[in-house]
């Protein structure tokens, strides 16, 4: 690791720094608003489909 590079922890949580809450905004804006969903298994369809 070089002198003049220092490495600084995350949060232990800070959405706008995690992958993953970015892929769930994608989704969301996408693919999953405006849609009228019954249950938890058309949700992981709709995201499968995605």
């Amino acid at each position: 690791m070089p002198d003049n590079i220092t490495l600084l922890p995350l949060p232990s949580y800070n959405p706008g720094l995690s992958p993953l809450e970015r892929v769930w905004l994608y989704l969301r804006e996408r693919f999953l608003s405006h849609r009228l969903l019954n249950d938890c298994d058309d949700l992981v369809q709709a995201c499968c489909d995605a």
